[in-house]
Order: C-alpha cells, then sequence, then structure tokens
C-alpha cells in the first residue's frame, strides 16, 4: 500500500458519498448485518458502520477511508483516536473484495510507514500528520485530525 495524496482528508478533491458507500455495502451478505453508519464528522476522515456476524455473535466496526475506498477492521470498543484495528474475517473480506476496494490487516495497519512515503504527501497532510505524531498506516488513513 503506497499513500496516496488526498488519504488523511486534507487536500483532497473528491469525498466518497453516502450513495457510494450504500454500494459497497450492499456487498455485505449472510451471515452478516450491518447497521449505524456514521459518517465522517469534523474531527474524523472515515465513514464507520457497525457490523454483527449472526453466527458467530461477533460485533465490530468497519471503517471506511473518506477519500479512497480503504477498508479496514476495528473493535467495537475502538473510539477517535484509539482505533485498535483486527484482521477481518475471510468470510466477509471474501464478499467486500473488488478491484477498486482495498482491505487492510491489522499487521499493515500498525505497520510504520516510511517517511519517503510520508514525503509524497501534500504539505497540509505532512503538518497534520507530524502535529498529531502519526506513525502507522492506521493512524494516518483512518484519522482523528481535527
Amino acid at each position: 500500500m503506497v499513500l496516496k495524496k488526498g488519504i488523511t482528508g486534507f487536500g483532497n478533491t473528491h469525498s466518497i458519498t453516502i450513495n457510494e458507500i450504500n454500494k459497497v455495502l450492499e456487498k455485505i451478505k449472510y451471515p452478516y448485518l450491518y447497521s449505524n453508519i456514521i459518517e465522517p464528522q469534523v474531527n474524523n476522515n472515515y465513514f464507520c458502520i457497525n457490523i454483527y456476524n449472526q453466527n458467530e455473535k461477533i460485533n465490530f466496526k468497519l471503517l471506511i477511508n473518506n477519500t479512497f475506498y480503504v477498508i479496514a477492521g476495528i473493535t467495537m470498543e475502538s473510539e477517535w483516536m484509539n482505533l485498535k484495528f483486527i484482521d477481518l474475517p475471510d468470510d466477509f473480506i471474501n464478499q467486500m473484495q473488488s478491484d477498486e476496494i482495498i482491505l487492510l490487516d491489522k499487521n499493515k495497519l500498525e505497520a510504520i510507514v516510511p517517511n519517503n512515503e510520508i514525503n509524497t504527501l501534500g504539505k497540509e497532510e505532512i503538518e497534520q500528520i507530524k502535529y498529531w505524531g502519526s506513525k502507522t498506516y492506521g493512524e494516518i488513513i483512518f484519522n482523528g485530525y481535527d
């Protein structure tokens, strides 16, 4: 994964709409249900959707970056700048896969982003990353910068 300009939500020229998110969510099939779609707020750059596995009786949250179709899973207890990333279940990943969607696993989300990759982002993005002390892909792609 290489970070693209605008991934932080700063300096981007396109934001994903709720209609586009609904098209992505249409891929979710049994045993999964989704609910409570929270759109990006002033202090974050991602959609947050509750997911429930009816068979396993497990809940998790799905994050979708507001600029690019980058998707991650987090625990239900995760909040704003304290996101606890998880690996999405294999059967869920199979449902979501497409050419336009990038699904990131926990290892990638917790990996440190090399400085040379951060330096390819826009000036305002780099400033925000430095200000907030973001180091990992997860912290940068799914941020709570305000």
